[in-house]
């Protein structure tokens, strides 16, 4: 005891946990940026399986009985997500003419990744994705023209499209020189 009477009391605060890696949309995020669909609860049952020395793997984590999505399709799904949330805010004269071709376009690449994912012959699925992906940059611009995105919005669209791009650009070059015969002459990306 002290002078006061009272027992000396050491700090018993734990540090705090550490925080877990969020993304620009405040998902919680695995390694390699796979984002978890009710975030919390998952990475809870992850942490907890690691405490009792039942180590779980990503796949049985989110749900994936295959091998790991490229990491191309994870990107893609979040520039999804965030373009899908950006055409809700259009003006609704907007929403149903343009909007609808923003949207399509995206959800129709994805679905290009998605399939050229799974399938041995890749190059014309990457081919077709890589001008959709094109398309869509024009399309973004408009938008941005026309006022539906801010300054800021379009930097960002921009610096992912950009991204996934480079990445659907080396993907489709090593899909091409995997199928196509030395000989044979080739197709020169955009």
């Amino acid at each position: 005891m002290n002078a006061e009477g009272y027992g000396e009391q050491k700090n018993l605060r734990r540090p705090p946990p550490p925080k877990a890696a969020r993304d620009f949309f405040g998902e919680k995020r695995l390694s390699r940026g796979i984002a978890l669909p009710g975030g919390d609860s998952r990475q809870k049952h992850r942490a907890e399986a690691r405490c009792h020395g039942k180590e779980t793997s990503l796949r049985a984590s989110t749900g994936n009985t295959g091998r790991e999505p490229p990491i191309l399709l994870v990107k893609w799904y979040d520039v999804t997500k965030w373009m899908l949330d950006r055409i809700e805010s259009f003006p609704k004269n907007q929403r149903f003419v343009f909007g609808q071709r923003l949207a399509d376009r995206t959800l129709g690449i994805l679905e290009l990744l998605v399939e050229a994912s799974y399938t041995a012959r890749k190059a014309d699925l990457l081919a077709k994705a890589n001008r959709d992906l094109e398309v869509l940059r024009w399309l973004v611009r408009i938008a941005t023209d026309r006022k539906l995105f801010t300054p800021r919005q379009y930097e960002h669209c921009c610096m992912s499209l950009n991204d996934c791009g480079r990445m659907l650009g080396g993907w489709w070059k090593q899909a091409l020189g995997k199928e196509q015969p030395r000989d044979a002459p080739r197709e020169t990306p955009l």
